[in-house]
């Protein structure tokens, strides 16, 4: 597996994840390749999966083709007074999703994931995870 696929299988995961019972039809989880703008709004519940730095080689498992890469998942919501109850409540929906990958994907080989912050900006309030994976390297590369 590579950095890149690794990265949307992350975003996959968290797009299949349901939200609350309260939601719309079209209240789900959507992912952009692309980081927020500060000053632009965003579409409730859009995500972005970012890299915090560069694959480099793991010592965990010693082998030689595990790789470790952190993320950065950042998700967007729309500034309202219910705002931290949605959050709190899709925090346990996405961490779950993306803590499950490995049963389904054998290259992934453990996922951490970790609390980020909550942020409000000018007109969403973001609410950020770090995601520290082990995953295996192709052999082609």
């Amino acid at each position: 597996m590579r950095a890149s696929t690794l990265r949307q299988t992350l975003a996959d995961a968290v797009v299949a994840s349901a939200v609350d019972g309260a939601a719309s039809g079209t209240d789900r989880f959507a992912y952009r390749a692309v980081p927020f703008v500060e000053d632009q709004p965003a579409p409730e519940r859009t995500f972005t999966i970012q890299p915090v730095g560069p694959s480099v080689r793991s010592r965990r498992h010693y082998t030689q083709d595990e790789h470790t890469m952190t993320f950065e998942c950042a998700v967007a919501y729309t500034d309202a007074p219910e705002v931290i109850d949605r959050i709190t409540d899709d925090s346990e929906r996405v961490s779950q999703a993306l803590e499950g990958v490995p049963g389904v994907n054998a290259d992934i080989h453990e996922i951490f994931v970790d609390a980020g912050t909550i942020a409000a900006l000018d007109k969403i309030v973001i609410s950020t995870f770090v995601l520290t994976i082990l995953y295996r390297l192709d052999s082609g590369v």
